[in-house]
């Protein structure tokens, strides 16, 4: 029977070796957990963290009887048949004090490599308890913040795409709460901080790369939101825009503090899935909407680009932005991002469920041989699809005639769209599953390397139907919506990380950044000797209509 010892005891000797002892042999014969003891029990935890904290600092031998005790199986032992959530918010609590205040290495590499905290840290909680919700994401970030090269080998594996540690913070990202959705930012940061090539390989591959979609659907959601709440409370509603308002300036900034790690591969990864899902569909397409209603206003989506300029300053990002408004010529696939917005990830949700699984929905994308069915549909044999009305027909040979084939070809169909808007190899083996073409990124970054020359010559290009629709907005009547472009237009001209190649393929380089251009291409050049070629940016090569509608205004 368990006796709860310590509860309501306030000893002064209690910092005891016997005491542990007979903490940790209460806690082993305990088989089952009633609400008469949850008091006890939630204090016998409590004091056991308390112990481990205090023999850490006196006595070595405190933390070698929980090792020899193997203590933490015992604690996922009692999640097992416990049922009071008081229990387990106490269980989460104590492990979160052990992880932050224990110091030895050795202590610390214990209770990391064992593979117990793995299992915690993927029971399945009642996360519909807020106190649980809040303990469990504090445990997730002092483990996360406890990582380095050698200690995360131990939560995660690539033989079995697993990644508990990061797959179990995602499902929290859009959570109610902002200090929850700030503590899982952290988390991902602190692992890509990390930068090892199997850990962002393994993040790269469904399903963990579904969280860089998600995180882009999660803004445009954001923006529709801020849209709606305008236009229904007639800025009546202060408050509440001004929460999403600030939702949304954060997430620009934990995007920009991802980007300021320089990982090109998570960069682009990132980059690709804000261009295709939210600012190239929803912001320009609002801005620039000739032949279809704006997804939002268009004051609100210059607002909201200035906001992205603000806060980002990763080049080929801002670059693709910018020539996709200025640039006379565009690549197609910009166009068609532009003019047609893709659907979210069939795992993505608008809401926070305490059950949804980032990695749940879409577990067989990373088990799927598409290697193996790669091979098979090289094979003759019957065209078929989902909706074939004749699946069921057994004449018919070579059809779906399973929920799991209907499966896979699901999971097929969501990793070509990944691959697409991402712009990365997705499959289970090398060259088994691609899809050509690098995402709307390559556009910004093609640019600021090709001369007026070739941005002449490129077949590949074609006129930029957004330019006009952009800049028309000059000549408006409304005088807030001129402010609002020509403060846009000067936030690009000026900002530091857009590309000057692009400003000049574009015909808006402002004569201060064509003179310092000029100097640093005159000490080059001097430092190689005389040279008679005259830089592209000393020419004056202004677009006319733009600055004829500039001067109009004046």
């Amino acid at each position: 029977m368990f006796k709860g010892k310590w509860f309501g005891k306030k000893s002064e000797n209690k910092y005891t070796l016997e005491n542990l002892t007979r903490l940790v042999d209460d806690l082993q014969a305990l088989r089952e957990v009633n609400e008469r003891i949850v008091p006890a029990l939630v204090e016998d935890f409590r004091f056991l963290a308390e112990l481990l904290v205090w023999g850490d600092k006196h006595s070595e031998r405190f933390f070698e009887l929980f090792c020899e005790r193997n203590v933490l199986q015992t604690f996922a032992e009692i999640l097992d048949f416990n049922e009071s959530n008081h229990v387990n918010v106490q269980i989460l609590q104590s492990l979160s004090i052990l992880v932050n205040n224990i110091s030895r290495p050795t202590s610390v590499y214990y209770i990391l490599s064992n593979n117990h905290i793995n299992y915690i840290i993927s029971f399945p909680f009642d996360f519909s308890e807020e106190e649980i919700s809040d303990y469990y994401i504090s445990l997730l970030k002092a483990l996360a913040i406890q990582q380095n090269d050698s200690r995360i080998q131990f939560f995660f594996s690539e033989k079995n795409h697993e990644f508990p540690l990061y797959s179990r913070a995602l499902r929290f990202y859009n959570h109610d709460e902002g200090m929850v959705r700030t503590a899982v930012r952290t988390i991902t940061l602190c692992i890509y901080k990390i930068n090892e090539h199997k850990i962002l390989k393994l993040i790269l591959k469904p399903p963990f790369v579904n969280y860089f979609a998600h995180l882009a659907c999660h803004s445009r959601s954001l923006w529709i939101s801020l849209d709606e709440y305008l236009l229904r409370s007639n800025g009546s509603n202060n408050l509440r825009c001004q929460d999403l308002i600030a939702d949304q300036i954060d997430t620009l900034y934990y995007i920009q503090d991802i980007f300021a790690l320089d990982i090109p591969e998570l960069n682009d990864a990132i980059s690709n899935a804000l261009l295709s899902y939210a600012i190239l569909p929803v912001l320009v397409g609002s801005i620039c909407a000739t032949e279809v209603r704006p997804v939002i206003n268009i004051t609100l989506a210059i607002f909201l680009l200035l906001q992205i300029y603000h806060c980002i300053n990763y080049k080929p990002l801002l670059n693709t932005i910018s020539a996709t408004l200025l640039c006379p010529k565009v690549k197609g696939n910009i166009v068609e991002y532009v003019k047609k917005m893709p659907e979210a990830p069939d795992s993505y949700s608008k809401l926070w469920s305490p059950y949804e699984d980032l990695s749940s929905a879409f577990l067989k994308m990373a088990n799927l041989d598409l290697h193996a069915r790669a091979e098979s549909d090289q094979e003759p044999k019957k065209k078929t699809s989902i909706s074939d009305e004749n699946h069921d027909n057994p004449e018919v040979t070579n059809t779906i005639t399973t929920e799991e084939e209907k499966e896979k070809l699901r999971v097929i169909d969501e990793c070509t769209r990944l691959s697409r808007n991402l712009g990365i190899r997705i499959g289970s083996s090398e060259g088994s599953f691609h899809v050509e073409g690098s995402g709307p990124i390559r556009f910004g970054e093609d640019l600021d390397n090709m001369s007026a020359s070739e941005f002449d010559e490129d077949k590949g290009l074609q006129e930029n139907p957004f330019r006009p629709a952009f800049l028309i907005y000059l000549n408006s009547k409304d005088d807030n919506l001129i402010m609002l472009v020509c403060t846009l237009i000067n936030k690009i001209t000026s900002h530091q990380d857009v590309g000057q190649r692009v400003l000049q393929l574009s015909k808006v380089n402002p004569i201060v950044k064509r003179k310092t251009q000029n100097i640093l291409h005159q000490l080059t050049e001097d430092s190689k000797g005389p040279s008679e070629e005259e830089p592209e940016s000393s020419v004056i090569n202004y677009d006319i209509d733009l600055v004829e509608s500039l001067i109009n205004l004046l």
